[in-house]
């Protein structure tokens, strides 16, 4: 059990650093406004386009009152927006906007 903490710790380590480095290379390209958390969620959209609140919640181990709190800043800040599902009008899918693709093209070259 002690080195499963011990892993689980390293790796929580080793995504800050890498958190860290992409934000700063990011913030020289124009994002100056993100934070690692956002950053979380924002990469899991960009290969999971129109996910459900709670699916982005559980990949990213982020709360439902988080996941809300997040979402509707990163909405306010021209990233993401939120659609009801077609299929079933109590679902909420969540989408890239022009900005969030532009954001997923610099975060591919950095």
């Amino acid at each position: 059990m002690k080195h499963l903490a011990r892993i689980g710790g390293l790796a929580k380590k080793t995504f800050r650093i890498y958190s860290r480095q992409l934000l700063s290379l990011l913030e020289k390209r124009g994002f100056t406004d993100l934070r690692p958390s956002f950053l979380e969620i924002l990469l899991y959209l960009c290969s999971h386009e129109g996910a459900s609140i709670k699916d982005i919640g559980k990949a990213c181990g982020l709360k439902k009152q988080t996941m809300t709190s997040h979402l509707n800043e990163l909405s306010q800040r021209g990233y993401l927006q939120r659609k009801t599902s077609p299929k079933d009008k109590r679902l909420q899918q969540v989408f890239l906007t022009e900005y969030g693709r532009k954001f997923k093209l610099n975060a591919k070259e950095v």
